[in-house]
């Protein structure tokens, strides 16, 4: 609301706002596989350090079950934080815990964010799944989902983007990294023909090294005789 003042970091992964009263408050926030992670805010910056060890500690748990956080599944992060919030004893509602999907796809936006509003934590974990397969299925497919979400009505009774708001940010992205996509395309396209041509050289000296044991052992055999 406009009551807030700017955020800022006064510790690892705890920021500080200054609301209109003059009062301090703090939360914790961590990303953890493609997800970002928010505590409620408080007055006490002691607090909200503990409140970020636990997700600290929840960050923990995800990456003792999956190597790489695309192929986290849901119910791993779900498991995660049980594990987390059970072992401080606490839970998350307690914590106020809040989660916006962030996506970096990278090879068609370049380093702009797909970012969701503040979800709670299976609608967060729907549109990770969501986002994270239209990724890999393409733009198209990225694209219509992102311009979806886009338009989803936002906490506290802030407007959503329009269709066509939500279109032009995807689509201004996208663009806007085209000359990176060509260079790739570029550089790709060259490798291609690289490993072609050094299949191509290989196969012609297996070619040349055949016909040349041949005409060994065709000559010695004239020898021979």
């Amino acid at each position: 609301s406009s009551g807030w003042g700017v955020r800022q970091a006064v510790a690892q992964g705890v920021s500080e706002v200054v609301v209109r009263s003059g009062r301090r408050l703090y939360h914790a926030r961590i990303r953890i596989a493609e997800l970002e992670m928010y505590t409620k805010f408080q007055p006490s910056m002691e607090a909200a350090v503990e409140h970020h060890i636990v997700l600290a500690q929840a960050r923990s748990a995800m990456h003792a079950r999956g190597s790489r956080w695309p192929e986290l599944s849901s119910a791993a992060v779900r498991a995660a934080l049980a594990e987390a919030t059970g072992a401080a004893g606490i839970t998350i509602e307690e914590l106020g815990l809040r989660f916006c999907v962030s996506l970096r796809p990278y090879k068609y936006i370049g380093r702009k964010t797909v970012i969701s509003p503040i979800l709670p934590l299976e609608e967060a974990l729907s549109w990770r799944e969501r986002l994270c397969a239209c990724r890999d299925e393409g733009w198209p497919a990225l694209r219509s989902a992102w311009v979806e979400m886009m338009q989803r009505p936002k906490d506290g009774g802030r407007r959503s983007r329009t269709t066509a708001e939500a279109e032009a940010i995807a689509d201004s992205a996208y663009d806007l990294h085209a000359p990176v996509r060509a260079r790739q395309l570029a550089w790709e396209r060259g490798r291609v023909e690289r490993t072609r041509a050094r299949a191509s050289h290989a196969a012609r000296s297996v070619e040349e090294s055949l016909a040349m044991q041949a005409r060994r052992v065709a000559e010695a055999r004239r020898t021979a005789e």
